[in-house]
């Protein structure tokens, strides 16, 4: 069953240059924050609007799920032996290193996008992060 959300509206965008890799490492480093349990905001990571596709990672199971407490109570309450452990930034090419790039449809908005390497308690993996 489809269902319709509406998207914020971003009526204003910042005009000076951002580095990519200092906003990347500094969402992941809030992001490992809350993976050991401390006090972290959630809300301070992910925008209501925000989504985890899950391609086996937290489950055996390919999963998309929506907003900040959905994707919160997949990670807190995901099978103790997949639970994601750690995300840190994958450097090892340019093409992986976080860049900024368009994050919508006409290419007027930038964001960051950054590769990531994902540990959990069976494995390792890849990942992608829109910011």
């Amino acid at each position: 069953m489809l269902q319709h959300v509406d998207l914020p509206e971003i009526t204003s965008m910042q005009a000076e240059p951002t580095d990519p890799q200092a906003v990347a490492s500094a969402w992941l480093e809030g992001f490992n924050h809350l993976l050991t349990g401390h006090d972290q905001n959630i809300k301070a990571l992910f925008l209501d609007a925000s989504y985890w596709r899950d391609l086996l990672c937290t489950t055996w199971n390919f999963h998309t799920y929506y907003g900040p407490s959905k994707i919160m109570s997949v990670l807190k309450g995901s099978d103790q032996k997949c639970s994601v452990q750690l995300l840190e930034l994958d450097l090892s090419s340019d093409i992986k290193k976080p860049t900024l790039c368009p994050i919508d449809f006409h290419g007027s908005l930038q964001g960051v996008q950054a590769f990531l390497k994902v540990e959990t308690k069976l494995g390792r993996g890849r990942g992608l992060v829109k910011l």
